[in-house]
C-alpha cells in the first residue's frame, strides 16, 4: 500500500492530494492527525532515509529541498544533502513542514528509500513529512497556512476504482479548537464511484492546519484517491 500526497503550486493555487492504493493499512510516516503543538517557537528538524543509496554520491536522492514554517510561522526553504540512513540535522528551527522534494539525484533520478522529516531527539516520534521510495515528493496529508497568508478550500472529494465489495471514507480536518480537531467535511465512496464536493469555504487564517484523516477503508480496494484543493494567497494587512 502506498499513500501519495502532493502539494503543487501553480501561481496562488496549491493542490493537496492524497492517494491510497493497492492494499489496506497505513505506511510508516503517515500522519493521521496534525500534531497539536502549543509552543510554536520551533525545534530543530532532521531528515533521514531508510536507503544507503540516498547520499551525496548515491544513485538515489542526493539533496532535498524542505519548505517549512519557522518559529514565527513564516514559510522558509532550505536544501540539505542526505546521508543515507544517518539522520541529517537541517540546522534550522521550525514547527511545521509543508513540502519535501528531491532537488538532485543520482542515476536512479529519484529517491531510493523512504524519507522522513521529523524533529531531532528526543522528539523524533513527531513526524512532519514523509516521502515514499521513488516518489520524489513528500506525502504527509498535512498543510499549514503560513504566516501572512490565507487559504480557502474550494474542492474536496474521493474516488474509488474497484469491482469488489469496497468502501472508503475520509474526513477533511481544519485546525483545532480548545485542543479538539474541527471536522470540515466528511466524504465516502463505494466501488467504481466518485464523490466531489465544492466547498468554497470562508478564508482560513494563517497558522491553521488542514489535513485529511482516513476514517475507514475496506481490505480489497485497488485504488482510492482523496483530494483537497486550496487557494492560498497573501493576507490583506
Amino acid at each position: 500500500m502506498v499513500i501519495h500526497t502532493s502539494l503543487i503550486s501553480v501561481g496562488i493555487i496549491q493542490i493537496l492530494i492524497l492517494e491510497w492504493q493497492k492494499t489496506y493499512g497505513k505506511p510508516v510516516g503517515f500522519i493521521q492527525d496534525a500534531p497539536l503543538i502549543t509552543d510554536t517557537t520551533g525545534k530543530e528538524f532532521e531528515i533521514v532515509s531508510d536507503s544507503t543509496d540516498d547520499t551525496a554520491a548515491g544513485t538515489g536522492a542526493r539533496t532535498v529541498t524542505i519548505k517549512y514554517l519557522d518559529g514565527r510561522g513564516y514559510e522558509q526553504q532550505t536544501t540539505v544533502t542526505l546521508n543515507g540512513t544517518t539522520p541529517v540535522a537541517l540546522g534550522v528551527l521550525g514547527w511545521r513542514a509543508n513540502m519535501v522534494s528531491v532537488a538532485t539525484a543520482g542515476s536512479g533520478r529519484k529517491n531510493a528509500g523512504n524519507i522522513t522529516l521529523r524533529w531531532v531527539s528526543p522528539d523524533q516520534s513527531v513526524i512532519f513529512d514523509y516521502m515514499g521510495a521513488g516518489d520524489s515528493r513528500s506525502h504527509s496529508c498535512l498543510y499549514t497556512v503560513p504566516k501572512g497568508k490565507v487559504a480557502s478550500i474550494f474542492d474536496y472529494g474521493i474516488s474509488l476504482i474497484d469491482n469488489g465489495n469496497t468502501f472508503a471514507s475520509f474526513s477533511l480536518m481544519i485546525g483545532y479548537e480548545n485542543g479538539v480537531e474541527i471536522v470540515g467535511c466528511y466524504c465516502s465512496a463505494t466501488k467504481n464511484s466518485r464523490s466531489d464536493v465544492e466547498l468554497h469555504t470562508p478564508l482560513i487564517p494563517e497558522l491553521t492546519d488542514v489535513w485529511v484523516r482516513v476514517n475507514s477503508v475496506s481490505s480489497n480496494n485497488s485504488e482510492i484517491q482523496a483530494w483537497v484543493k486550496l487557494l492560498v494567497g497573501e493576507a490583506n494587512g
